[in-house]
């Protein structure tokens, strides 16, 4: 997204969330989900219609090879969970120091993060793209950790030769089973989460237009693209 056009809507909801629902229309989710069928061996072999002769073979094999190769590289990166240390710092004392680790110490406990960065290994072998969210939990200061799916989050950058990232964007539906179906929108700046909800219909048939009602959280979470 050009730089001007992030900056020109950054602090108007309705008109980011225009812009975001252009993104969401784009968003490659029939890829991943052709990825995820590779990850099952649910290859397109499967799905070849059959022959109407009777005679013709109608044998088919379907590799895992993808689980396979899944399997081998988040085993060998993740087989050794991620530790997180301080760097060395001479102006922040011992002290200081060990209360800072036991924070960090304390969040990887807390939030079990060994096994959400397995799952994010595991994510990013199979579609080249890996996504947590680190959020503060309803009603207490404590920090969570989880993996979002990516099928229903992306990241938007700039157009500048850094690429830096401007709005990480997460959407999905609540319902029960196909009646009173709700898409819900999540918009993360910098330092702000626009959340936006519509009532009934479909993805395709929903719109910032017909949305009824939008909230602002002034709250910073982060999105992290992997």
């Amino acid at each position: 997204m050009p730089v001007g056009t992030y900056t020109a809507v950054a602090e108007q909801p309705l008109e980011l969330m225009k812009i975001v629902y252009q993104f969401i229309n784009h968003h490659q989710v029939s890829r991943l989900q052709t990825l995820y069928d590779y990850y099952q061996a649910n290859n397109a072999i499967k799905k070849q219609v059959d022959s109407n002769n009777p005679y013709h073979a109608n044998n088919r094999v379907a590799a895992a090879f993808a689980r396979y190769m899944t399997s081998i590289r988040v085993g060998y990166l993740i087989g050794n969970p991620i530790q997180l240390k301080l760097q060395d710092d001479t102006e922040v004392d011992d002290s200081q120091a060990q209360k800072f680790q036991n924070v960090l110490d304390t969040f990887t406990t807390n939030t079990n993060a060994d096994y959400v960065n397995q799952q994010l290994a595991k994510d990013l072998s199979i579609t080249g793209r890996a996504y947590d969210l680190v959020y503060v939990k309803n009603g207490v200061t404590d920090l969570g950790l989880v993996r979002v799916d990516p099928e229903q989050a992306f990241v938007i950058y700039d157009d500048t030769v850094d690429h830096k990232p401007l709005v990480g964007v997460r959407y999905y539906q609540t319902g029960i089973l196909d009646n009173q179906l709700v898409e819900h929108y999540e918009v993360y700046t910098d330092s702000r989460l626009f959340t936006f909800h519509s009532e009934g219909g479909l993805p395709q048939t929903n719109s910032p237009v017909a949305m009824q009602s939008w909230m602002i959280h002034c709250h910073t979470f982060l999105i992290l693209s992997h």
